[in-house]
């Protein structure tokens, strides 16, 4: 119910005949990417699917989302006041309109996306909606709301809490290809390879120096020449025109070693083209990016570097067999927006004495020897079950599993999946986190959840 927290019969799929949906996904990048359960969760047989982006990403969208009908809408990248942007995009809205949708998915809460969410009946907006005057949410984005304010405990991958605003999604497995470390008996030939390094995320706060970045770079592609027998693999910097100067700083901070195989990239190819030129990699090392997601979607492995500001409970790589480097000092997880306290003690332990022979056997397929990392540093691999995404530890200490996986026992049951888990039950302060008494307060906005 909107208002009330029920679980979720499985029940009939809306794809189950014909049937229109509208997808309103106006952020960025790596949100359109990590849009994908959802998408083909509500493709199918008879169904039709529209998905509203902004226009910068229709191209990219048109790739992820064959199946779809891309409506370009011009959400970022201008400095318009809310009346000239609605009167910009009139034409799209009018187009959005004539799409005469059955369910409208609106996954964020922001101006724009209400604005094109009131178009439709409340009765069909599943997610954000406008009653009244009043922006609200239904109860599954609620809980995320909520469980937003533990992230230490996150149990929800982003792309899953999306997913789950549909009845029925895919099956995690069907999302994406797993992530497979190539070998000699497994590479396809003329597939030279090599080692994607993205340079920067949107935030510095994501990314780290050049002067930690390079030595990484070098370690991983040690592993990635051990494990796929090309011995002139090469490692590629990838970035907009933006991250110019930081593949300037890479080279300076690279070992001669590393500087003859390194060949710059940044600013050379489209979205459509990093794309095509992901899937050609063996491994990306990456900060918590779109570029990270692209590669994931993709089935191209993926070791991704975490400062505490990303959490990849929360946001890590979808798919089977991804790793993630996440630094989890005592003040994780942070927001990069604010001012650090702590000198970014999140960075060091990427700059420990035996962190880049690690690196060097992770990316190999090798064992990692845990006990040579420092205590604030874990290695995650990423694995699946019924309700979506989830990480194994390789090494360091999860402080927060057993809450994690009580609670994610209790939000997958509200979806109606039911999980083995040896978990305990919740405490008392996460069991008033998930349930308050406004969820059973009467009258309920309607009987859906």
């Amino acid at each position: 119910m909107r208002g009330n927290i029920r679980i979720r019969r499985q029940n009939q799929s809306p794809v189950a005949m014909a049937f229109t949906s509208l997808v309103i996904q106006l952020a960025r990048f790596g949100d359109l990417v990590q849009t994908a359960r959802l998408m083909r969760s509500l493709s199918g047989p008879g169904a039709s699917v529209h998905l509203a982006c902004d226009a910068s990403l229709a191209g990219l969208a048109g790739i992820l989302y064959p199946e779809a009908t891309i409506h370009p809408v011009r959400a970022h990248g201008g400095r318009q006041s809310p009346g000239e942007l609605l009167a910009a995009n009139a034409a799209a809205f009018e187009a959005i309109r004539a799409a005469e949708p059955d369910a409208v998915y609106n996954l964020n809460f922001s101006g724009l996306n209400f604005a094109l969410a009131s178009m439709f009946d409340e009765d069909v907006v599943h997610g954000y909606f406008t009653h009244a005057g009043q922006r609200l949410k239904d109860p599954w984005p609620e809980v995320g709301f909520r469980l937003s304010s533990r992230r230490p405990q996150a149990p929800c991958n982003l792309v899953d809490l999306w997913a789950h605003f549909a009845e029925n999604p895919i099956a995690p497995e069907a999302v994406f290809p797993g992530a497979v470390l190539e070998s000699p008996e497994t590479r396809e030939p003329g597939n030279s390879g090599g080692l994607g390094v993205v340079l920067a995320g949107r935030h510095s706060r994501r990314s780290l120096p050049a002067e930690v970045l390079a030595p990484m770079a070098a370690a991983a592609l040690e592993g990635v020449i051990a494990r796929s027998g090309q011995g002139d693999a090469k490692a590629y910097l990838l970035g907009t025109n933006a991250e110019k100067p930081l593949a300037k700083a890479f080279l300076r901070a690279a070992s001669p070693r590393l500087a003859q195989r390194v060949e710059d990239r940044t600013g050379s190819m489209d979205l459509a083209g990093l794309a095509s030129f992901l899937r050609g990699l063996d491994l990306v090392l990456t900060p918590d990016t779109g570029t990270m997601h692209l590669a994931a979607a993709l089935g191209t492995p993926v070791m991704a570097c975490f400062l505490s500001s990303a959490w990849a409970w929360e946001t890590g790589p979808y798919g089977t067999g991804h790793l993630v480097w996440q630094s989890a000092p005592p003040c994780a997880p942070c927001l990069e927006a604010q001012e650090c306290p702590n000198e970014l003690t999140c960075l060091e332990p990427f700059t420990a004495p035996k962190f880049l022979k690690n690196v060097a056997a992770a990316a190999a397929g090798r064992e990692v020897r845990g006990d040579e990392l420092p205590e604030s540093l874990l290695l995650l691999r990423g694995s699946q079950d019924g309700f979506g995404q989830t990480y194994d530890v390789l090494a360091g200490q999860d402080p927060y599993a057993a809450e994690r996986a009580a609670l994610r026992r209790e939000i997958a049951m509200l979806r109606g999946v039911v999980l083995k888990s040896d978990a305990p039950p919740l405490n008392d302060q996460l069991t008033r986190l998930m349930f308050r008494e406004q969820d059973w307060m009467l009258p309920p906005w309607r009987d859906r959840a």
